[in-house]
C-alpha cells in the first residue's frame, strides 16, 4: 500500500513537471510571434488584422517546427524540413501585407524577426 502511494505520488509529480515544461514552451512562443508581429506592426504601421494575421502565421510556423524538432528524424532531414518551414515564411507574409510594406518587411527583415 505504501508503494503504491508513493509511486501514484511520483507519477503525479512528473506529470506536473510535464506539464508545466509544456506551458513554459508554448509560453515562450506565444512571447516571439507576440514581439515578432509587434515589431511589424510598429515599423510597417499595420492594422490589428494584419498584425494579428502575421502572430498567427508566425504561431503556426512555430507548431510545424516543433513537430519536426520532436521527430526521429536525421539531423539533417531536419534541418532540411525546418528551412522550408521557414521558407514559407515570406509567401505567408506577402498574402497579407502590400506591396509597399512587403518591400519594406523585405529591406528590414533582420530586424523585424528578432525577439530580443
Amino acid at each position: 500500500m505504501k508503494i503504491k502511494n508513493i509511486i501514484i505520488t511520483l507519477t503525479v509529480c512528473l506529470l506536473a513537471l510535464s506539464i508545466n515544461a509544456i506551458a513554459q514552451d508554448n509560453l515562450a512562443a506565444i512571447k516571439t510571434a507576440s514581439k515578432v508581429a509587434q515589431n511589424m506592426a510598429d515599423t510597417l504601421n499595420l492594422n490589428e488584422s494584419e498584425r494579428l494575421q502575421i502572430y498567427n502565421i508566425n504561431m503556426d510556423l512555430y507548431r510545424q517546427e516543433k513537430l519536426i524538432m520532436e521527430s526521429n528524424l536525421p539531423k539533417d532531414s531536419i534541418e532540411s524540413s525546418l528551412q522550408k518551414i521557414e521558407n514559407k515564411r515570406n509567401g505567408l507574409y506577402k498574402a497579407i501585407l502590400t506591396n509597399e510594406k512587403y518591400l519594406i518587411y523585405k529591406q528590414k527583415k533582420r530586424f523585424l524577426l528578432r525577439t530580443n
